[in-house]
């Protein structure tokens, strides 16, 4: 999603913890999110038996390149009733990554 003033991404991630959820930025400008979502225990169900569970376990990895105006030093994260939402707020003025190179002869 863009808004004016960020970038905001929502993933949806039910059954983790916020321990289980890792946000960072490559030097490529790019957005990675990985996260585990682990089964509970045979001690946790103990005494039940699944007939059918549709929630898929195990690591995930989302990357999502970044523009050029994303003020990747100002990134909010934050997990809540299942949604993690990422919020990459605008610069004013997109950082450059070209510059002049002076030539001495």
């Amino acid at each position: 999603q863009e808004r004016p003033s960020a970038h905001i991404f929502h993933v949806d991630a039910p059954g983790l913890r916020d321990e289980d959820i890792d946000v960072s930025v490559r030097d490529d400008n790019t957005l990675v999110i990985r996260g585990e979502r682990r089964r509970q225990s045979d001690e946790e169900d103990e005494g039940h038996h699944w007939r059918r569970v549709e929630r898929s376990y195990g690591s995930f990895t989302r990357s999502f390149r970044l523009p050029d105006d994303a003020d990747v030093s100002h990134i909010d994260a934050n997990y809540r009733h299942g949604e993690l939402i990422v919020s990459v707020p605008k610069m004013d003025k997109p950082y450059s990554r070209s510059r002049r190179i002076n030539v001495h002869g």
